[in-house]
């Protein structure tokens, strides 16, 4: 989605970033290939997925033993790896 939002810039002669700012998610080999290089949010997909089958486990087993079904909230460190398709917002930007 986001190398499309930069072909898509491009189209419509928006420079990215002096104008516009992207990022992405997942860091997939099309962040290094776009130009500029896109900006992207690394999240372990692989513990992602994990955890994911630990909570449905989790669910499964509560449901099966009392009926109720609760989940702790989970947070997972990412990564923001910062390349060519940001910028600083411009003090115009800024609100007094």
């Amino acid at each position: 989605m986001a190398a499309a939002a930069i072909a898509s810039a491009m189209v419509h002669n928006l420079s990215v970033p002096a104008e516009l700012s992207i990022a992405g998610f997942d860091d997939s080999p099309l962040a290094m290939a776009t130009s500029p290089k896109l900006t992207t949010v690394e999240q372990p997909i692989s513990l992602m997925a994990e955890k994911a089958v630990e909570v449905l486990i989790n669910l499964i087993k509560a449901k099966n033993s009392s009926g109720e079904i609760e989940t702790d909230p989970l947070l997972l460190k990412f990564k923001v790896k910062s390349r060519e398709s940001t910028s600083s917002p411009k003090e115009s930007w800024y609100l007094a």
